[in-house]
Order: C-alpha cells, then structure tokens, then sequence
C-alpha cells in the first residue's frame, strides 16, 4: 500500500510541475513616455510591436505623457514602475528636492543635437 501511495503522490507532484511551466503568465511592466517616437523614447513602443518583449516574457502598459514634468510625477504618484525620456536635469532637480526618484539609466544621442545657448551681450569662450 505504501508503494501505491508514493506512486501516487509522485505522478500528482510531476503534473503539477508540468501544468506549472504552462500557466506563468508574463510579467507586466507599466511605463511613461515623455514624447512618442522621440529617439531613445520610442524603444518601449518598437520593442512591444517587434515582440521582443513578449520574447522574454514581459508586456508593457504604454502611457505617453506630455513632457518631462508629467512623466516625473506619474512616477513619483506610484502610478507607473518606469519613466522614460524625462530628461537628465529634471530628474537631477526633483532629487535635489527631495523626491523620491532614481535614475536607472541615461543616454545621450549625439552632439549635433546639442545646443548651447548664452546671453547675446555675452561673449562666449569655449
């Protein structure tokens, strides 16, 4: 009887192993977009069309916001688990305040699309 019952509880614990690789749902991450389709932005959105995501078992709740300011806040609300693109020194300046905001990540794009501005009464030296 004992062998019957290890058998037993062998073959429930194999299927509930099995049934087990079938039912993981994927995981769900909820971003903000600071600008839809802007550079380094829109890599959320191309990923999640391509399936690389889905790939690797994640899904992403896509909201696009309208700038920097409200992608801080949406993430300092709790509402969403990442912000991306709210821009260096925003993100510098909310710390600064006391925010509770981490920066995980930056990019830079290139230097063509910097600009340096100053006052016109000012010369300036490089």
């Amino acid at each position: 009887m004992s062998r019957l019952r290890l058998r037993r509880g062998l073959a429930a614990t194999l299927s509930l192993m099995l049934l087990h690789g079938v039912a993981v749902a994927e995981d769900a991450l909820k971003i903000a977009v600071g600008q839809r389709g802007g550079w380094e932005q829109c890599v959320s959105e191309l990923g999640q069309n391509a399936g690389i995501f889905k790939k690797h078992g994640l899904t992403l709740d896509v909201l696009y916001t309208q700038g920097s300011g409200e992608t801080i806040q949406i993430v300092l609300s709790g509402s969403v688990d990442i912000g991306i693109g709210p821009g260096t020194h925003a993100v510098f300046g909310a710390f600064a305040k006391g925010a509770p905001i981490r920066m995980i990540g930056a990019s830079f794009t290139a230097p063509v699309t910097s600009f340096i501005t100053c006052a016109p009464t000012r010369p300036f030296a490089a």
